[in-house]
């Protein structure tokens, strides 16, 4: 990427929407409290992988959709994935329409990392949108971070359980 930026992420093979990580669409409709997934192609998940999955359409955002959640493979059995955490809610497959937001993603999520400690000021020469882009970061931690004139500052996607302090973006 050529925008002056850090950009925090594990980065595999790209499909036709732009997406990096391997994926399968999900195929049959998932229960409230369930951990089992139907998806096309069960052969790219193994247990112990990391997952993300993608649930509902939304009407204002139908590409990135806010039903997401991160689990680990506990069993697969075909084209049957049991997962380590359930789903909060169920999921009618059918009624969504973006193929992305009826899947789940394996991904080798970024653990535990500290970013901080800096000052990044755009001296208008550059194109950075985002000073720090992170996707599939979990449990992390950034802090003490300034930015002027450089857009987002911080963006973070699909993302667990990070803490952020005193992190400013002016301009």
């Amino acid at each position: 990427m050529n925008d002056n930026a850090a950009h925090l992420s594990y980065l595999n093979m790209t499909d036709a929407y732009g997406y990096t990580d391997p994926y399968s669409v999900v195929t049959a409709d998932v229960a409230a409290g369930g951990n089992q997934v139907t998806v096309a192609d069960g052969s790219i998940f193994a247990v112990g992988d990391s997952v993300v999955w993608r649930l509902a359409d939304e009407p204002t955002d139908n590409v990135e959709s806010s039903y997401f959640g991160f689990s680990k493979v506990s069993a697969t059995d075909g084209n049957v994935l049991t997962l380590s955490t359930r789903f909060p809610k169920a999921s009618n497959i059918a009624a969504v329409n973006n193929v992305l937001n009826k899947s789940v993603h394996k991904v080798i999520p970024l653990e535990g990392v500290t970013v901080g400690n800096f000052r990044a000021i755009e001296g208008g020469s550059g194109n950075c949108e985002e000073l720090v882009t992170a996707r599939y970061i979990w449990n992390s931690r950034f802090h003490d971070i300034y930015s002027q004139n450089v857009g987002a500052g911080l963006f973070l996607q699909y993302s667990h359980g990070v803490t952020i302090d005193n992190v400013v973006t002016d301009g």
